[in-house]
């Protein structure tokens, strides 16, 4: 998977987050593909395009939740290796340490983390690639 010009796919179902998240990544470079609910996140990775250097997860999504979505992300050996984070309003221990023993790279209360801060992350962690 190459990250030269990153995919960043944003699966967010606050429509204005949502919007807000894409703009800011494009402006700074990435290109962003985004999804309001799991299903079609995970349909667009079976379709067999472009797959995501990164995916920005929302935990509290409408139908299937990003639990769900991660174990299936992870449990193809196709997408396995694609850089998932997870960022949610909930930040207690119990919830998020299994998403990250389910192979989510980091997690993120929504309220104690700017869009900045996520995306210089991204950066980072692009850099490493």
């Amino acid at each position: 998977m190459s990250c030269e010009k990153p995919l960043i796919m944003v699966v967010e179902d606050e429509a204005n987050l949502l919007k807000a998240i894409v703009k800011k990544l494009e402006i700074k470079g990435f290109e962003a593909i985004s999804f309001s609910d799991g299903e079609s996140a995970l349909a667009y990775l079976e379709s067999g395009k472009s797959l995501p250097c990164f995916i920005w997860l929302d935990h509290y999504l409408p139908g299937m939740n990003g639990d769900e979505v991660l174990e299936q992300i992870k449990k193809n050996s196709d997408w396995k290796d694609i850089t998932v984070f997870v960022v949610t309003n909930t930040s207690t221990k119990e919830y998020y340490e299994p998403l990250l023993e389910e192979g989510a790279i980091d997690f993120f209360v929504k309220a104690e983390v700017s869009l900045e801060d996520i995306i210089e992350l991204i950066q980072k962690r692009i850099h490493k690639k």
